[in-house]
């Protein structure tokens, strides 16, 4: 066994290493939540009777829920990377941030010029 030197302490490899492990258990975990209604209305589909399919409570709203659930597995992503991705989250905050108005009034240039574009300003 290897014993290491810095015990406690995680070396940025280390938190990368567990940063996709989570990601990816995380991600599996959405997409098997996401799945499973579908999966059981197409195994169930078989089974239930067909003569009252249109008026049914399994064949309009279960499938319908079903098919709702599926998009939880492409909404979920941007959720759990932006969880368990530091950089990800950095990179969505500066992109949010672009949109907000600066508050800081106008610059001397604009008091010279006589123009006010403090609403044009927008935070980096």
């Amino acid at each position: 066994a290897v014993v290491s030197t810095q015990s406690g302490h995680y070396g940025r490899a280390d938190r990368l290493k567990w940063q996709g492990i989570m990601t990816t258990a995380l991600t599996g975990a959405a997409y098997c939540i996401s799945t499973l209604p579908y999966a059981v209305f197409r195994i169930l589909e078989v089974i239930v009777d067909d003569r009252n399919k249109p008026e049914s409570f399994f064949h309009t709203h279960y499938h319908s829920l079903a098919n709702d659930f599926l998009f939880l597995n492409t909404i979920s992503n941007i959720y759990i990377y932006s969880l368990t991705v530091p950089s990800f989250r950095g990179f969505l905050l500066s992109k949010v941030l672009w949109f907000i108005p600066s508050d800081n009034g106008p610059t001397s240039s604009d008091q010279q010029t006589g123009r006010s574009t403090s609403a044009g300003k927008f935070i980096l």
